[in-house]
């Protein structure tokens, strides 16, 4: 890698646009207006053209339909040996990590102490969901001739609340995400900027966020659940 390679300040996402992911055009992936940072080739630089990259794997998450509600959601947490440690954690009130959910022999979940939580509003992170159902795997494999290689994800999934933590507060990835509400309208704060996600009223749209890009969630209110998919360049 070149000593002189310089590192690009993106600059802010416009939340009208940052969702706008229109079907393509019939056999193409890619649409030159789609990307939400309007930054040329030159301005990304690098050996990888990462507008190019982001406009088509987004492409392909927002128009593949994730068919998930909160009683599917509820069945698979029930799968006890799915669930171990550092596959799934509560964000607590501290936007801390809670593992007090698991049993003591084996540490998988008791889907009993795991759903207090759920029930009190708290959000529960699940890791490396890309195999739960037909769809993920679909979409995983639609990624594949793009990355070349399994696509990482992790669900987002809460009972909605106006009193505790929605999730972390503010903070970066030094890697690249495209999250995909599922259901559930959130507010987000990405770069500064408020995005309002509602994937009743756009069932297409997404939620870009570039490394180095500051992000969080600043409200849930009702039952959500959000496909983040981690993009490494």
């Amino acid at each position: 890698m070149s000593r002189d390679r310089k590192i690009l300040k993106v600059r802010k996402p416009d939340p009208k646009r940052n969702l706008s992911f229109q079907k393509p055009p019939e056999g193409t992936l890619r649409n030159q207006n789609q990307h939400v940072f309007d930054l040329t080739k030159e301005q990304m630089g690098g050996a990888h053209n990462v507008v190019e990259y982001l406009n088509e794997c987004g492409n392909v998450i927002a128009n593949t339909p994730i068919n998930i509600d909160e009683k599917k959601m509820l069945s698979l947490l029930q799968i006890k040996y799915r669930w171990q440690k550092d596959w799934i954690h509560v964000i607590n009130h501290c936007g801390i990590i809670n593992e007090d959910f698991f049993e003591l022999n084996g540490g998988y979940i008791n889907y009993n102490l795991w759903k207090r939580y759920y029930d009190m509003g708290f959000t529960t992170l699940m890791f490396n969901i890309m195999d739960l159902t037909e769809d993920l795997r679909e979409l995983n494999e639609k990624l594949r001739p793009i990355r070349g290689s399994n696509t990482m994800a992790n669900f987002y999934f809460s009972k909605g609340t106006e009193t505790r933590r929605p999730s972390f507060d503010k903070h970066t990835h030094d890697y690249n995400v495209i999250v995909k509400p599922i259901y559930g309208k959130v507010h987000w704060k990405v770069n500064g900027e408020d995005i309002i996600a509602d994937p009743v009223a756009n069932p297409r749209n997404l939620i870009v966020v570039p490394a180095y890009t500051e992000h969080q969630v600043v409200a849930s209110t009702e039952p959500k659940l959000s496909l983040t998919i981690n993009l490494t360049a």
